[in-house]
């Protein structure tokens, strides 16, 4: 059985999260049992983005196995959501210094006001254990995101969601040594614009393998 370390991450713009539930009460009532019915997927496949090899004088984020965030749907919520998740917890120990730093690569389809509360932030990196070790082999990780079932996900207005998102990381050496990685649980709060969604808050908790 795996043993965890419970470590516990919060990501909130105030502004934005109070705009995410203005005007439906306590967080409570606007809780839903289950996730729209037109809305049906369940996991996002984290297929490679389409990048250059690594070279000597330059190397792609993860060896291009970041999900491609053009390949999103961004008229669903869920898909933005889980999206968002598989970009924030795809790291490279050679390039990334904290956690934040895979998720700024989301800026797409983030929020400007999120984006550059996150970039503009000086939060240490909560697994900087987890990234020495991986930085010895040259390190980065691979993602599984999945919907979270239950009450997390809601609906509001039409224009504001809440998803919750599991997601699971280990770490690939590129030296062939396979690292310990964590699994995450995250509440992302959504927008929709123009008939596009985009994530402008989430808070988690990260659980680290032992």
């Amino acid at each position: 059985m795996k043993n965890y370390r419970t470590l516990t991450a919060i990501s909130l713009t105030p502004l934005a999260l109070a705009t995410v539930l203005v005007g439906c009460g306590t967080q409570q009532t606007q809780k839903t049992e289950s996730s729209p019915a037109a809305e049906t997927t369940t996991s996002v496949s984290i297929s490679p983005s389409v990048t250059a090899s690594p070279s000597s004088s330059t190397r792609t984020v993860a060896d291009g196995t970041c999900y491609d965030l053009s390949q999103v749907d961004r008229t669903s919520a869920t898909d933005v959501a889980q999206a968002f998740s598989a970009v924030s917890y795809c790291w490279d120990s050679t390039l990334d210094g904290r956690t934040t730093d895979g998720m700024l690569r989301a800026k797409d389809i983030m929020s400007e006001q999120f984006y550059q509360t996150q970039a503009e932030s000086q939060t240490r990196n909560m697994l900087q254990a987890q990234f020495n070790e991986a930085y010895k082999h040259e390190g980065y990780t691979s993602v599984k995101v999945s919907q979270t079932p239950g009450d997390t996900n809601q609906d509001i207005d039409g224009d504001k969601a809440v998803r919750g998102v599991s997601t699971q990381w280990e770490w690939t050496g590129r030296d062939g040594q396979n690292l310990p990685g964590g699994r995450a649980q995250d509440n992302v709060y959504l927008e929709k614009h123009n008939g596009v969604w985009e994530v402008v808050a989430v808070d988690n908790s990260l659980f680290e393998n032992d």
